[in-house]
């Protein structure tokens, strides 16, 4: 019942974010009543099953926006993705170096305290190599927190600034879109992004409850063309997701946020440089839009950018897919990575 409850405040507190025409309003409303929940009240455990939940509303949003045109295009997202993989994790040790220099965190908790990895994944493999996990997921949530709040808001300075259109441009496609949906488009649209969302959760792989959905609902979406999932949706996704972050936020958390001010300091100032540098270098060297070049640069959970990037007329399933690559490198590389980098430094 309290989840309901307090789901029921979020989704009001979305709506006001929204109304308040804030970038990333919808989630971010949603954060900011969970926090304040957590805070005031006993804190709230969610069900394994609002998380499929999110995954799967998202997965299935992007799917039914994937056609043939963008599966051709796939192709051209190799050179962009690899060179924002390679960037980064270059960035992301130059802030293992800050850290061990200016803090007395060692190398390991550093390393996985900056990865841009997903927050629940970094905190599972970095408790195998014996780092400080507490210190690591404070410090991931901050990550994700911030790129959350912060890049949207540069994006759209951004965008106003060079007299970028693709915003208008989406919102004109959203309404042609509209005139052609049916009931049973939304209906058959969610129970395919189900099914898909249902069978990756089984198959136990990185990301793949919103990967499989998505692949499902645009599979469905090329051999019918009738896939289709209302704005609103959309936006509930966005509420949801907040509320999925805002749980992680606990008292602890935000106690332990003045002790450790310097490595605070040093992730948002880092991922926020980061997505500067990788979003201009993509946009510099590749066709993609502004928006597509700095979302798909960002170092943030793959479902909330990608459901965020959709509100900036960004090529949602382009971010989806390099967001994707990037998780899932640096799950598998990483640890690799690690262990020959403590060899070379003799730090066995």
């Amino acid at each position: 019942m309290g989840i309901l409850i307090v789901t029921f405040f979020c989704i009001i507190g979305g709506c006001v974010g929204k109304k308040l025409k804030v970038p990333a309003g919808a989630m971010l409303g949603s954060i900011f009543v969970m926090v304040i929940y957590n805070f005031f009240f006993k804190e709230i455990l969610l069900p394994n099953n609002f998380k499929i939940l999110v995954q799967t509303l998202t997965g299935a949003y992007i799917g039914s926006k994937i056609g043939m045109d963008d599966i051709k295009g796939f192709r051209y997202i190799l050179k962009p993705a690899l060179t924002i993989l390679f960037v980064m994790v270059i960035l992301n040790f130059v802030m293992v170096f800050f850290m061990m220099k200016f803090t007395d965190m060692d190398f390991i908790t550093a390393v996985f305290a900056t990865s841009p990895g997903g927050l629940p994944d970094m905190a599972i493999i970095a408790y195998d190599f014996g780092a400080d996990v507490s210190i690591i997921t404070i410090l991931q949530l901050v990550r994700l927190l911030s790129v959350i709040i912060i890049i949207p808001s540069m994006i759209e300075f951004l965008l106003k600034k060079y007299n970028n259109t693709s915003i208008k441009e989406k919102k004109i496609n959203i309404k042609k879109s509209k005139k052609n949906a049916k009931k049973s488009h939304i209906f058959s649209t969610f129970l395919v992004g189900i099914l898909g969302g249902i069978l990756g959760y089984r198959l136990g792989i990185p990301a793949g409850t919103m990967t499989f959905a998505m692949m499902f609902t645009a599979i469905y979406n090329i051999t019918f063309k009738t896939a289709y999932v209302p704005m609103v949706f959309k936006d509930l996704a966005q509420i949801l997701a907040g509320v999925l972050i805002g749980s992680k936020v606990t008292v602890n958390d935000i106690l332990r946020l003045n002790k450790i001010g310097i490595p605070v300091f040093i992730v948002i100032l880092g991922f926020i440089l980061m997505n500067i540098i990788l979003g201009t270098l993509v946009y510099k060297t590749s066709d993609f839009n502004l928006s597509t070049s700095f979302f798909s640069a960002s170092p943030g959970g793959m479902t909330n950018i990608s459901i965020i990037a959709d509100d900036f007329g960004a090529d949602t399933p382009k971010v989806s897919v390099i967001q994707l690559m990037r998780v899932i490198s640096i799950i598998a590389f990483y640890p690799i990575i690690i262990i020959f980098l403590m060899k070379i430094l003799k730090l066995n």
